[in-house]
């Protein structure tokens, strides 16, 4: 009987210790439990493969990990999350494969949802008239041809916001161009 005992010990750590193996579905599908469960695993902040994160449960919940490889606690309420230890309680929005952070990061499933942004641009196809996205720890960063700077988020549909031009700068991002809300456009290669 000890041995028995033993055995299904044995067996129940083996299994609350593994690792939780899931396949990404969109989080919508499914009840509240059926939800959490589509967020576990592996993502990637904005988009770039070199930077996983991910979200695990652990005995106090769902809990994330950032690309710096600190952790937080995770709430969810419907197709919202908040991350309970960063900046006093960060939210964020949930769109299937997507989760858009209100400090204007954004976690995809896959690298390849996202289109590579980074790189010289040229304003209007002007080849003397350079402009740039780069990507850094905090997301990525576009450069105007002044040298001003503003933080990018990707909206819903795959385009971008400035979020520090013009009260939020929309772009509608094209294959190897930008069409800007304002009238410019930034283009991958000079006229």
């Amino acid at each position: 009987m000890r041995h028995l005992k033993l055995v299904y010990a044995g067996l129940l750590t083996a299994l609350l210790a593994a690792p939780v193996l899931v396949s990404a579905q969109p989080y919508e599908k499914g009840g509240p439990d059926r939800r959490e469960a589509n967020l576990l695993g592996k993502w990637y902040s904005n988009g770039e493969r070199d930077k996983p994160v991910e979200i695990r449960t652990s005995r106090r919940g769902l809990q994330a990990r950032n690309e710096h490889g600190a952790t937080s606690r995770l709430e969810t309420r419907g197709n919202n999350v908040r991350a309970l230890d960063w900046e006093g309680g960060l939210r964020g929005h949930i769109r299937r494969d997507t989760i858009e952070w209100a400090n204007g990061s954004m976690w995809t499933r896959d690298p390849s949802h996202r289109r590579n942004l980074t790189g010289t641009w040229y304003l209007n196809g002007a080849h003397d008239k350079r402009v740039e996205i780069v990507s850094s720890r905090d997301g990525l960063q576009a450069r105007n041809e002044r040298g001003q700077t503003s933080r990018i988020q990707t909206v819903r549909n795959g385009d971008i916001r400035a979020l520090d031009w013009e009260g939020g700068l929309r772009g509608d991002v094209k294959r190897d161009r930008i069409e800007w809300q304002n009238g410019t456009t930034w283009t991958r290669s000079p006229h």
